[in-house]
Protein backbone atom coordinates (compact mmCIF):
# COMPACT_ATOMS: atom_id res chain seq x y z
CA UNK A 1 0.00 0.00 0.00
CA UNK A 2 1.12 3.05 -1.12
CA UNK A 3 0.61 6.51 1.10
CA UNK A 4 0.73 9.76 -0.01
CA UNK A 5 0.35 13.03 1.94
CA UNK A 6 -0.64 17.18 1.65
CA UNK A 7 2.16 18.32 3.86
CA UNK A 8 2.45 22.21 4.69
CA UNK A 9 5.76 23.80 4.80
CA UNK A 10 6.37 23.48 8.67
CA UNK A 11 6.05 19.12 8.26
CA UNK A 12 1.94 19.22 9.34
CA UNK A 13 0.01 16.84 6.95
CA UNK A 14 -3.21 18.37 6.09
CA UNK A 15 -4.56 15.02 4.04
CA UNK A 16 -3.62 11.32 3.19
CA UNK A 17 -4.38 9.49 0.08
CA UNK A 18 -3.76 5.48 0.08
CA UNK A 19 -3.49 3.63 -2.59
CA UNK A 20 -3.06 0.17 -3.54
CA UNK A 21 0.61 -0.51 -5.20
CA UNK A 22 -0.96 -1.33 -8.68
CA UNK A 23 -3.46 1.76 -8.62
CA UNK A 24 -1.43 4.88 -8.85
CA UNK A 25 -2.32 6.51 -11.96
CA UNK A 26 -4.32 9.38 -10.21
CA UNK A 27 -3.66 12.96 -10.20
CA UNK A 28 -2.66 14.75 -6.93
CA UNK A 29 -3.14 18.34 -6.93
CA UNK A 30 -2.39 19.86 -3.62
CA UNK A 31 -3.12 23.84 -2.89
CA UNK A 32 -0.96 26.65 -3.21
CA UNK A 33 1.78 26.10 -0.22
CA UNK A 34 1.13 22.41 0.02
CA UNK A 35 3.27 19.40 -1.55
CA UNK A 36 2.01 16.24 -1.95
CA UNK A 37 5.21 13.24 -0.90
CA UNK A 38 5.13 9.90 -0.84
CA UNK A 39 5.40 8.40 2.74
CA UNK A 40 7.76 5.84 3.39
CA UNK A 41 7.58 3.24 5.90
CA UNK A 42 4.32 3.93 7.44
CA UNK A 43 3.67 0.56 9.02
CA UNK A 44 0.47 -0.62 6.79
CA UNK A 45 0.41 -3.69 5.59
CA UNK A 46 -1.57 -5.23 2.74
CA UNK A 47 -4.33 -4.41 1.53
CA UNK A 48 -7.09 -3.64 4.02
CA UNK A 49 -6.96 0.01 5.69
CA UNK A 50 -7.55 0.62 9.15
CA UNK A 51 -9.14 3.82 9.39
CA UNK A 52 -8.35 4.11 13.12
CA UNK A 53 -4.76 3.69 12.47
CA UNK A 54 -4.67 5.66 9.70
CA UNK A 55 -6.46 8.64 12.42
CA UNK A 56 -3.88 8.39 14.70
CA UNK A 57 -0.64 8.78 12.13
CA UNK A 58 -2.66 12.12 11.64
CA UNK A 59 -2.95 12.74 15.50
CA UNK A 60 0.39 11.62 16.01
CA UNK A 61 3.21 12.48 13.28
CA UNK A 62 4.15 15.31 10.71
CA UNK A 63 6.55 14.78 7.67
CA UNK A 64 10.14 15.89 7.73
CA UNK A 65 10.05 18.00 4.53
CA UNK A 66 12.85 17.71 2.50
CA UNK A 67 13.40 19.18 -1.55
CA UNK A 68 13.60 17.43 -4.17
CA UNK A 69 16.87 15.66 -5.63
CA UNK A 70 17.66 15.38 -8.74
CA UNK A 71 20.74 13.28 -9.79
CA UNK A 72 23.46 15.40 -12.33
CA UNK A 73 24.20 13.01 -14.96
CA UNK A 74 26.90 14.01 -17.52
CA UNK A 75 25.96 13.42 -21.48
CA UNK A 76 24.18 15.52 -24.40
CA UNK A 77 21.37 16.91 -24.22
CA UNK A 78 18.94 16.31 -26.43
CA UNK A 79 17.84 18.44 -29.32
CA UNK A 80 14.40 18.61 -30.02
Amino acid sequence: MNLIAHVNADGEIRALIATLDEKRNMMLNAPPGVQVCEIAEHGFKGKALDLNKLAKLLETHTVEVTPACGKLVRGRKKSN
